[in-house]
């Protein structure tokens, strides 16, 4: 194991990848949309990457550590939490196994919640600059303290929030499109 990240969410997270990956090729669907939620959901893995080699070449605190750092806050939140939005959603919207649709939400779960671990790293590199007590500092120890509030929006936002939307409102796909290219 290296870098410690074997713990049970990164587990169930390539457990429900790979369940979601073997589900698409047994029902010959989502080829387009499994492409785009691989690129979507793994942007930012160059920078996780760089970012665990540079600690391990004692360079953590460096000017080049904290522009990986950064990058790879950015491109995580918008990867995972934004278009993975839009990719559970869509995965809710049309006609496939509900397992499927289950995997996908579990994946986004999980991803919320290192957007939480993120953002309590993100709150620690603030208070080491030494401003403690910033609203997202606040925010992040309000969230830290209401653990069950936190696991409820999760699950919210994962199953009950999409399924809502599409199977009782009857809502339409989302479509994300720029100069006549929809990319999801």
């Amino acid at each position: 194991e290296y870098f410690g990240l074997n713990d049970w969410f990164f587990r169930m997270h390539h457990l429900c990848s790979l369940l979601g990956a073997f589900l698409i090729v047994y029902t010959y669907s989502g080829g387009p949309v499994s492409t785009i939620c691989a690129l979507a959901t793994e942007i930012s893995n160059p920078y996780i990457l760089s970012r665990k080699i540079l600690r391990a070449d004692g360079k953590e605190g460096t000017l080049i550590y904290n522009i990986h750092t950064t990058i790879f806050v950015v491109t995580f939140i918008f990867g995972r939490c934004f278009m993975g939005s839009f990719i559970v959603y869509n995965t809710w919207v049309i006609d496939t196994l509900i397992l499927l649709k289950i995997s996908v939400s579990a994946v986004y779960l999980i991803s919320l919640y290192w957007c939480y671990v993120i953002m309590r790293m993100g709150s620690k590199m603030i208070i080491q600059s030494g401003k403690d007590n910033s609203w997202f500092v606040n925010l992040t120890r309000k969230i830290d303290k209401n653990q069950a509030l936190l696991w409820v929006f999760l699950i919210m936002m994962s199953y009950i929030l999409p399924i809502f939307l599409t199977q009782f409102l009857k809502t339409g796909p989302f479509v994300i499109s720029f100069g006549g290219f929809n990319f999801i």
